[in-house]
């Protein structure tokens, strides 16, 4: 429950340093820095936590999947979430969200039939790993990091489930 409330401060009140900032651009290409920066600042926060997470484990991700699968998790962690950029949602509308996506899939594909708002909100949500694949697509990205932004709700590989609990936890 703690961690929930502070996603909703982290969310609420996003900041993120000039230093932070110098790490993105050293991370990304300049094309993927640019579509960091389209992200809401929530994202963007968002973004970064779970990429110091997966830094914060480089020694452990590295000795696994290599240096190229590190790399490319940590691109993806920075810009999984940039399909949000493309219709963005309001405070209330991530935490509903939130809420919603503790729901039995049954009963989300209720609530996202129909017209209202509720439907919308929970149609651009479940769009936009298709969306930021895209949009990373059009900035240059490696495919397997293409792969981890589009199926970091649904993870089938040992990468995309790192990315997966990490952003789960943030």
């Amino acid at each position: 429950m703690l961690y929930r409330f502070c996603q909703f401060f982290n969310a609420a009140c996003p900041r993120i340093d000039a230093k932070e900032y110098l790490w993105v651009r050293k991370v990304l290409s300049e094309k993927e820095y640019r579509l960091f920066l389209q992200q809401a600042l929530p994202d963007r926060r968002h973004a970064l936590d779970v990429a110091r997470e997966i830094e914060d484990n480089s020694e452990n991700i590295t000795k696994i999947h290599g240096k190229t699968g590190y790399r490319n998790l940590l691109h993806a962690a920075l810009l999984h979430d940039c399909g949000k950029s493309v219709a963005p949602l309001r405070i209330w509308q991530r935490i509903l969200m939130v809420i919603i996506n503790a729901l039995p899939a049954l009963y989300i594909q209720k609530l996202s039939s129909g017209s209202t708002i509720l439907s919308q909100t929970i149609t651009l949500h479940q769009q936009h790993p298709r969306q930021g694949k895209q949009l990373a697509a059009l900035a240059g990205c490696d495919e397997q990091v293409l792969s981890l932004i589009e199926n970091h709700h649904s993870p089938t590989t040992g990468l995309e489930r790192i990315l997966y609990e990490i952003d789960s936890k943030h």
